[in-house]
């Protein structure tokens, strides 16, 4: 049962890792994921609590703590 579940870990952790090999933007000016333009021409931009980087409302996931909601990438939502 170990065995099996260090081989889940695993691949949790390598598929985190290819996550961020695979970032397309910024991370300023274009999203962190997908690369695309963010701001007036471009997408809704929002800034994800865990590592401060824009994210476009697609790549970018909503989620709520106690006392208000929060956005986060999705490369910090698989690291937690």
């Amino acid at each position: 049962m170990e065995e099996m579940e260090q081989e889940r870990i695993g691949r949790l952790v390598d598929r985190l890792e290819n996550m961020r090999k695979n970032v397309a933007g910024d991370g300023v000016n274009r999203c962190i994921l997908c690369g695309e333009q963010l701001g007036m021409l471009g997408s809704a931009c929002v800034v994800c609590e865990d590592c401060k980087k824009n994210v476009c409302t697609k790549c970018g996931v909503e989620t709520n703590n106690r006392l208000h909601s929060v956005w986060l990438c999705k490369i910090c939502i698989e690291q937690r």
